[in-house]
Formats: C-alpha cells, sequence, structure tokens
C-alpha cells in the first residue's frame, strides 16, 4: 500500500488507550517509516536516547522557524538525537545547521520531555523512549535554505501553526518555548 508522506494519527480497535501516530517520509522510492506510539508505559519496551530541538524565532519573536523533512507533509522544529562524543549543546547547534543552513548560539533551555507512555519506532525495528532538550536558539550566521534533510522552511506564528501538519510534540515545544520566560519546563 502507498500513502502519500505525512502524518497519520489513529486510535488502534481493540487497544485501549493505544494512540499510533506514523511520520510517513518517503527517499529514493522508498518508503520509511516511524511511528510514535502512545499507551501506558511503553516506554520501557524501548531504550532511552537523548534528543533535542531548536526554537528559532523571528527578529519580532512571534514567528518560529519551521522545516518540512525531505518526503514529509510534516512540519517540525530543527532537531535530531544527539551522537556519541559531543554534547546536548553540540547537539542542537549540528541539527540546525544540517537543516537550515544556519549558525547558531544557544539562548536558554525552554522544556526538558521524556513521556514514558511513548515510543518512537523506527521502519528497521529500532524502539526509543525519548528524552528531549528543547533550546530557543537565535541564529547569528548562514544562509536559511533547504538542505539535504530538507525540502522547505519558514517562519509561522502560533495561530498558523494550529492549522497545519506539525508534529504534535514539536507544538507543545513550540507552545512551552513562548510560555517558559519564568524557566524551563519539565514534562
Amino acid at each position: 500500500m502507498f500513502l502519500e508522506p505525512g502524518c497519520y494519527h489513529r486510535k488502534l480497535s481493540g487497544s485501549a488507550g493505544l494512540m499510533l501516530t506514523t511520520i510517513l517520509f518517503q527517499r529514493d522510492k522508498e518508503q520509511n517509516m516511524a511511528n510514535l506510539v502512545y499507551s501506558e508505559r511503553i516506554g520501557k519496551t524501548g531504550h532511552v536516547t537523548v534528543g533535542c530541538s531548536a526554537t528559532i524565532l523571528d527578529a519580532s519573536g512571534h514567528k518560529v522557524l519551521l522545516t518540512r523533512r525531505a518526503g514529509s507533509s510534516c512540519w517540525s522544529l530543527p532537531s535530531g538525537c544527539m551522537d556519541l562524543g559531543e554534547s546536548i549543546v553540540e547537539a542542537c547547534l549540528r541539527e540546525v545547521l544540517e537543516e537550515t543552513g544556519l549558525h547558531g548560539t544557544i539562548t536558554r533551555l525552554s522544556g526538558i520531555y521524556s513521556d514514558p507512555h511513548c515510543l518512537l519506532e523506527y521502519a528497521d525495528g529500532e524502539c526509543c523512549q525519548i528524552v528531549a532538550l528543547n533550546f530557543v536558539v537565535d541564529a547569528i550566521a548562514g544562509q536559511l535554505r533547504p538542505r539535504d534533510e530538507t525540502t522547505e522552511y519558514g517562519y509561522f506564528s502560533l495561530a498558523e501553526l494550529e492549522q497545519m501538519d506539525v508534529m504534535e510534540h514539536h507544538l507543545e515545544r513550540i507552545r512551552d518555548a513562548f510560555d517558559s520566560g519564568e524557566g524551563p519546563i519539565v514534562n
């Protein structure tokens, strides 16, 4: 079965409280999927991985930069997993550069997220419970442009985001970045 790339959300019938979000992307005529599976304490069936995301605001401070990943209709923050041998700050700034072409500096931590009821399941069978740190990042150099991992980018207001196909866990991070002036949100 061939589906258009995008985000698909569905409650699995016969499964008490099990929700599945499929993030479908296409590369080189092959479809690849990553599922966000939601169920009671499902995170214990995978391994823990540290991830990061970057909230980059426009000059007015009212719009956030989102990218569309190659082969997907989903919009997301620049984000990814920390590699062995790098710090979380290095991982975040690397992801920003890889996905946007921008060099940045981290201004603050806006939130820490670790949902034990969510598991990221990759097409190769790897299953991860993500511990993600979201940072507010200022762009300081570079040229914003699509890269190997992304096909589009844009700055969007919170009102515009509500009408878009944005990864739902990134929406939470964006809202928290706007609301976390007193310190980071821990969720």
